[in-house]
């Protein structure tokens, strides 16, 4: 038997991926967020597939995605301040009250027969306003639910919850439709929020020892780009997140048009096309923590563009069921390795004071790209062809791959 000298001597225990469940609140909130990220998506699937009853518009299909990702543009930098200067809980609670009644919103205009083309982008960039809102402050919330040498887990956990309700939420969202109508894919995101609300509102944060923050917003953004002018290795992933979501946002964009013009299925397959995205980026959350262990985030970042560029262009040149769920599968995986990998980075990289500014930035530059690239391969559709914006896209994750700055972490 052991003495207790041999037992102190004894190096600690590796850390578990599932550590941060014993963690007070964290199962709580991780769950609950899990059910809402589910009715999120569930929320999505029904307005991209409604916007394609009520135009045949190539840019409007796809302006729903530009509509969810413009907003974190706009306000990802001011809400990452706040997110350091404020109660990130609160931000929280303000973010979801104001996406439940975005959502409730919506649900009552295609009830009420009033939905139009603009009306579900108003309705849809308010929702995405609550996100750019709740986004920046949930990342930075991390390190307030866990202890930091638990975030690498947490962040890997969140993804998780987050790509498994990428297979379920669309396929729900799908059924859903098929069955009720759109209205009831919203009733029930907004019921979702209700749950997540609830555990927020209970959730009391870890107090960390804070430097000064300044209480002045224009100082305490410059502080934030400063960090982020004077960290070439930061500037330098920023680069990596924004030229991949460009590439790869056209798949999510252009995917009901995939399943009405390229496949000419229904709603159903769309669903299922959605949850073959989130199955492939399960199976890359899973992957992603023994590459970490492995290799460079440079070299991780540029496998994940080869990957998403080769998903990209078979989907352009498929037009079998089989093969492109096979190509939405791929393009999940790469997006579920690239971009934890590079959040995670981030978050250790910078001062507890500063994270919330950081994961502002990351935010901005990842839904940046994305909510143009969503309007230039909306506008690529619609005069070279859905296939060949497509394989257009693509083509386009060559620039990750050629990138000569290596990125270490």
């Amino acid at each position: 038997m052991p003495n207790s000298h041999e037992e102190k001597a004894r190096p600690p225990a590796p850390l578990g991926p599932l550590d941060p469940f014993a963690v007070p609140y964290f199962g709580l909130v991780w769950s609950t967020s899990l059910l809402s990220n589910i009715g999120t998506l569930v929320q999505a699937t029904a307005a991209a597939w409604l916007m394609t009853t009520l135009t045949s518009s190539t840019q409007l299909v796809a302006l729903v995605q530009t509509a969810v990702t413009l907003p974190v543009v706009l306000f990802a930098l001011p809400v990452g301040v706040m997110a350091d200067m404020f109660d990130r809980r609160n931000l929280l609670l303000a973010a979801l009250v104001f996406m439940l009644a975005a959502s409730a919103a919506l649900a009552a205009c295609v009830l009420a027969g009033a939905i139009t083309p603009t009306i579900l982008l108003a309705l849809v960039f308010l929702v995405g306003c609550g996100t750019a809102l709740y986004a920046p402050a949930w990342q930075a919330s991390i390190r307030d639910i866990v202890p930091t040498h638990q975030v690498p887990a947490a962040v890997g956990l969140n993804s998780l919850a987050f790509n498994f309700a990428r297979t379920a939420g669309p396929a729900l969202g799908g059924a859903l439709v098929s069955a009720l109508g759109a209205a009831a894919a919203f009733v029930a995101n907004a019921v979702t929020y209700l749950f997540l609300i609830a555990a927020i509102y209970v959730w009391r944060p870890i107090k960390h020892a804070q430097a000064p923050v300044r209480l002045d917003l224009a100082a305490a953004l410059g502080d934030g780009i400063r960090y982020m002018a004077a960290a070439p290795t930061s500037r330098r992933m920023l680069i990596r997140v924004a030229a991949f979501g460009a590439a790869s946002m056209a798949a999510p964009a252009l995917a009901p048009l995939i399943v009405r013009d390229l496949l000419r299925a229904d709603v159903g397959v769309y669903g299922f096309l959605l949850a073959a995205f989130g199955v492939g980026a399960m199976l890359g959350s899973f992957a992603c923590v023994s590459l970490r262990q492995r290799w460079s985030t440079d070299f991780i970042v540029r496998a994940a563009s080869l990957a998403s560029g080769v998903g990209a262009i078979g989907m352009g040149l498929s037009d079998q069921l089989t093969w492109t769920l096979a190509a939405f599968a791929l393009s999940g995986a790469a997006w579920a390795i690239a971009l934890p990998s590079i959040n995670v980075s981030l978050q250790l990289a910078a001062p507890t004071w500063l994270v919330g500014r950081v994961m502002g930035i990351y935010q901005m530059c990842l839904y940046g790209s994305g909510a143009f690239a969503g309007w230039v391969w909306g506008e690529a559709a619609a005069y070279l062809g859905l296939g060949a914006a497509l394989v257009l896209s693509g083509v386009a994750q060559l620039p990750n791959l050629l990138m000569g700055e290596r990125v270490q972490t």
